[in-house]
């Protein structure tokens, strides 16, 4: 299995009003009124975070382990639940793109599973139809696709992640709405997987 990129794994964050120094594009996600920002430049390079929200270091808590993703190619974000047939589990890179007909693109976009969004600017774009992240989860292995939040091989093919609330901002609309909202560091405050190395 050849992985290019390393995935963030635990994530550390920090409270916006000390983040002085990001990087107007964020993608955002709220839940129980807890706000959390992953800037999109990192999720550009390593695709992927495993977080739990209410939690500091994205270990220990009771909050929702969820992942944070973004596939550079097709320009799609998408958040979702990691707890999969009642069970948390990790996912990473499998290195490997799939390529969906368009039609499934543009209803993950209908469906909110998915939105689009540019690193460089932070403004809210279509999904493109391109190679697809291909994602595998450390329990099973199975092999799932980011844009459909769905597993396409493996014991969980046709498992559907439950998808969270999330969306595209840019920095200074974030911190106005969310003034005491975390901020994803970057490694290495932020644990990571090396490429190539597998989970579990």
């Amino acid at each position: 299995m050849k992985v290019d990129c390393e995935n963030l794994l635990p994530s550390r964050h920090n409270l916006t009003g000390r983040a002085t120094r990001l990087r107007p594009a964020i993608a955002s996600r709220t839940a129980d009124g807890l706000a959390r920002a992953y800037r999109l430049t990192i999720l550009v390079t390593h695709e992927i975070v495993n977080d739990r929200l209410g939690t500091s270091d994205g270990l220990a808590g009771t909050g929702e382990p969820v992942i944070v993703t973004f596939c550079p190619l097709c320009a799609s974000g998408m958040v979702a639940s990691r707890r999969v047939d009642g069970e948390t589990t990790e996912f990473a890179v499998t290195g490997q793109l799939w390529m969906p007909e368009a039609v499934f693109e543009r209803a993950s976009e209908e469906e909110g599973r998915t939105f689009g969004a540019t690193h460089s600017g932070g403004e809210e774009i279509s999904v493109k139809h391109n190679g697809n992240l291909v994602m595998y989860d450390a329990a099973t292995r199975s092999y799932w696709s980011q844009i459909l939040a769905r597993g396409i091989c493996g014991p969980h093919t046709g498992t559907e992640l439950g998808i969270r609330p999330s969306s595209v901002t840019t920095w200074e609309q974030f911190h106005r709405r969310y003034p005491g909202g975390e901020v994803l560091l970057p490694p290495p405050h932020s644990g990571t997987v090396r490429p190539g190395e597998i989970l579990g």
